[in-house]
């Protein structure tokens, strides 16, 4: 993101999380400035409403639309809204639904509810990307280790995180912008602030010698 892609739309899905607020308002610092955010509960806390008024104050435009995008329906009117504003310059997918067990604790609806915000998303705007955004120059997922080595009870999350990396993958071979970021546990914000807070994950994660980030972008 720079001065030159001021005209250019940017998605971001999952934006009003913790660590989704924190990216686009780096982003913002960056000179973006069409920027449409999707969430499933849309504009809940004072501290989301404090972030989007700074960041209309820094005349930014940003537009919440609470939609499903694993829906395709809903993902086509996502990128009809971006375009509105400008041609799609990038797509961010942070979006994510806690769904944690054991095998035996887990049912196909479970698995569901844990592959659509992740691959189900991705697929859409993949599909949608590549037939209606030719200046797109960004195509981010937000993956997690978990992927790799595995987290206890995680096995849906893995799996859902495991597919995104790999439609980035083709992406690639296809000469298209792609790009997963494997995440580790970040401490002081966003959905694993609440799920590190238990001495058993605590433990878990120190197993394999990993260092809780913070979340400075």
């Amino acid at each position: 993101v720079c001065s030159s892609d001021l005209n250019k739309s940017y998605i971001i899905a999952g934006g009003l999380g913790g660590i989704g607020l924190e990216m686009v308002d780096w982003m913002i610092g960056r000179y973006a400035r069409n920027i449409v955010l999707t969430s499933l509960s849309g504009v809940t806390t004072a501290y989301q409403e404090c972030y989007i008024r700074l960041w209309r104050n820094k005349k930014a435009v940003v537009v919440v639309l609470k939609l499903d995008a694993s829906i395709m329906e809903n993902a086509a009117v996502i990128v009809q809204e971006a375009k509105r504003l400008g041609p799609v310059g990038g797509f961010f997918n942070l979006a994510f639904q806690r769904n944690f067990g054991s095998i035996g604790e887990l049912t196909a609806d479970g698995f569901q509810t844990m592959l659509n915000p992740k691959i189900g998303l991705s697929r859409n705007f993949d599909l949608l990307t590549r037939q209606s955004c030719p200046e797109l120059d960004h195509f981010v997922v937000f993956s997690s280790i978990a992927s790799g080595m595995g987290i206890d009870g995680s096995s849906s999350y893995g799996m859902a995180n495991c597919a995104m990396e790999s439609l980035c993958e083709r992406r690639v071979a296809d000469g298209l912008p792609g790009k997963a970021i494997l995440w580790g546990p970040i401490g002081n914000v966003g959905q694993w602030q609440d799920f590190y807070n238990t001495e058993y994950n605590r433990q878990s994660f120190r197993g394999f010698g990993i260092q809780i980030g913070r979340a400075h972008v």
